[in-house]
């Protein structure tokens, strides 16, 4: 038991300084770079959990808070987040025991996309394999206690690097796989293109991110072709304002670029009622900045030092001497909460980060100041605006940059299987309390009639696979 305990430990401490490092001038290059693209693959990874485990390792690794902070921030107790944490690390882990076993390349699938009740899962005990390459990682920590974090990697690397390539390729497939599994397990029900909807009181309301407006009204119109008298009201606003007025009965859909978080969780229960989910397509976060800036792709920490104003000044990432102008929404977007999660490790942006109430006010304000970036969903990227570009992405500095779009086309494998780093999901959320008719609607945009609207509204359907 004490072993087990001091692995589980060990093996936390290793992902905690992975994904806390940051390379000095005396650290080797090609050491640096095998770490940094361990790190970016162990950070994709984490985004990709199942939800429960996703926010809590979010929490741990990414807004680098203790069991007691995180206890506070979900109402969960510390022992169960202790429980989650290690389920967590069980799935991350377990990839590399899949990888050993089997020589065959793995197909990345993606979850299934049917309406899902928020679970409870059991953690699961580490695997043999897992537990081999814990010890080996738990080696090398110890080697660094002693002799320094510089040893600890170069050892870490080179001596073990088939092992670790072999985990940072197949991480994300096997999280996805496992995402499958957990969802294909979870509340199934038919599709409304498969039950004929019998409107009660013949209409209902859809309220929350902009970057689902132009989805829900494509798909509004598309349902509405079976079932013409359903009134269905769209408002726009942002994912917090949506997922608010679900809780307080105010709409019977909410559209998120998030996911359901505890907090929403928490009022929800306040109000006896339960919010269920349901992904309904993949977008990816562009960020934009005037056509005159020779900026033409960036890496993640280097967004991260401009978005935490540690980086003030274009002329220290290249030939433009200009003050940068960091650029975001105003508070309650969906696209910022992915921005401070997955960018700025769980930091909200300081105050010298300028809030725009719309993402059209952002596109204007880089129209004009070349010294201005700021980020949008892909559907609101206005091509025909000549003032302005959309920057490739590389996950750390010397990877390979990749563009969110082919042509004026979303770059689907990319955003499909993770190659471009800042692909996220869109979602349709209901409450217990949503009127039926409502339910029928996101069971049917989920469903195969439903996916290709969501690629006729230039988006990534998670059907088809």
């Amino acid at each position: 038991m004490q072993n087990n305990e001091a692995y589980q430990e060990i093996r936390e401490k290793a992902i905690e300084v992975i994904l806390g490092f940051k390379p000095s001038e005396k650290t080797d290059k090609k050491v640096a770079d095998e770490i940094l693209r361990l790190k970016g693959d162990l950070r994709k990874t984490i985004v990709m959990l199942p939800q429960r485990e996703k926010e809590i390792l979010e929490l741990r690794y990414f807004e680098n808070l203790s069991y007691d902070e995180i206890a506070k921030r979900t109402g969960k107790d510390t022992k169960e987040i202790y429980d989650i944490i290690q389920s967590g690390a069980d799935l991350v882990n377990k990839t590399i025991k899949v990888n050993l076993i089997s020589s065959t390349k793995q197909t990345v699938k993606t979850p299934d996309t049917k309406q899902q009740v928020k679970t409870n899962t059991a953690p699961q005990p580490p695997s043999q394999g897992a537990a081999i390459i814990a010890g080996i990682i738990a080696l090398a920590i110890i080697v660094g206690f002693f002799f320094g974090l510089w040893f600890l990697f170069q050892n870490l690397v080179l001596k073990n690097l088939p092992v670790i390539t072999s985990y940072a390729s197949s991480a994300y497939s096997y999280v996805m796989e496992k995402a499958t599994t957990l969802n294909k397990n979870g509340s199934k029900s038919k599709t409304a293109n498969q039950t004929k909807i019998k409107p009660s009181i013949n209409s209902f309301k859809i309220i929350g991110s902009s970057s689902l407006s132009f989805l829900s009204s494509k798909l509004k119109n598309a349902f509405n072709l079976d079932n013409p008298k359903l009134k269905i009201n769209i408002v726009s606003s942002n994912s917090d304002e949506g997922l608010n007025s679900l809780i307080n009965g105010e709409t019977d859909i909410a559209t998120s670029s998030r996911p359901v978080s505890f907090s929403d969780e928490k009022k929800a229960a306040k109000n006896n009622i339960q919010l269920l989910e349901t992904r309904v397509a993949i977008d990816a976060l562009v960020f934009i900045v005037n056509k005159k800036n020779p900026i033409n792709e960036i890496d993640l920490s280097t967004l991260q030092q401009i978005f935490n104003c540690q980086v003030t000044n274009w002329s220290s990432l290249s030939t433009l001497d200009k003050a940068i102008l960091p650029l975001a929404r105003a508070g309650g977007s969906g696209t910022n909460e992915f921005v401070i999660s997955r960018i700025l490790e769980g930091q909200d942006f300081p105050e010298t980060v300028q809030k725009k109430i719309s993402t059209k006010e952002i596109i204007n304000t880089i129209s004009e100041d070349i010294g201005a970036v700021g980020f949008i969903n892909s559907s609101s990227f206005p091509f025909n605006n000549e003032n302005i570009k959309y920057l490739k992405i590389r996950n750390y500095e010397g990877a390979n940059a990749v563009s969110p779009f082919t042509g004026e086309m979303l770059n689907e494998k990319a955003l499909r299987y993770g190659d471009y780093p800042l692909a996220h999901y869109l979602y349709l959320i209901t409450s217990s309390n949503s009127k039926e008719d409502a339910k029928s609607f996101v069971e049917w945009a989920a469903s195969t009639k439903g996916q290709e609207v969501v690629r006729s509204a230039g988006l990534i359907p998670l059907e088809g696979e």
